[in-house]
């Protein structure tokens, strides 16, 4: 038995015919044929569905625990988790996290490099370049992965 989605599609359609003029004769097999599809696809989609679900088992059953804690982290802040690298995908969360966090704060920050600008009043945090324009700066991080990351600011000389 057809749902009720597919019971307004045919009868938008059966609307649809007759105001263009139409008649409906020979409609009955062309809306068997309709109902078919329509039961097809949500059969395939269905599959699809549960083709997922055991795909997503299946990824689980083989994840170092390192990796359990990167999904884990990445669902706890709210990010979809994608296929590749997990640890990666939870750095660059755990990196954007960090940076929003410090940019938060609203103050121009110090930074570390090869050299230092004495009249420097610091790095705002989003710019390519120092107050002063001596210096490239941007984010960079230490520690080995998303669990225990620390972000600073890094120059480069011109």
């Amino acid at each position: 038995m057809p749902d009720k989605k597919f019971e307004e599609f045919i009868k938008g359609l059966e609307e649809l015919i007759i105001k263009e003029g139409f008649n409906l004769d020979g409609w009955s097999d062309q809306k068997i044929f309709l109902e078919r599809a329509f039961k097809a696809g949500r059969k395939a989609q269905r599959e699809d569905m549960v083709n997922e679900e055991i795909a997503d088992k299946h990824r689980t059953t083989f994840m170092t625990d390192l990796e359990k804690q990167a999904v884990e982290f990445m669902k706890v802040n709210g990010h979809e988790v994608g296929n590749g690298d997990l640890v990666a995908q939870a750095n660059e969360v755990a990196f954007d996290l960090a940076m929003e966090e410090e940019l938060a704060r609203g103050v121009m920050f110090e930074f570390c490099g090869d050299e230092y600008c004495e009249d420097c009043k610091g790095w705002d945090g989003k710019s390519d370049r120092c107050d002063c324009g001596d210096f490239r700066v941007y984010w960079t991080y230490d520690g080995c992965d998303f669990r225990n990351m620390v972000i600073y600011a890094l120059a480069e000389t011109l």
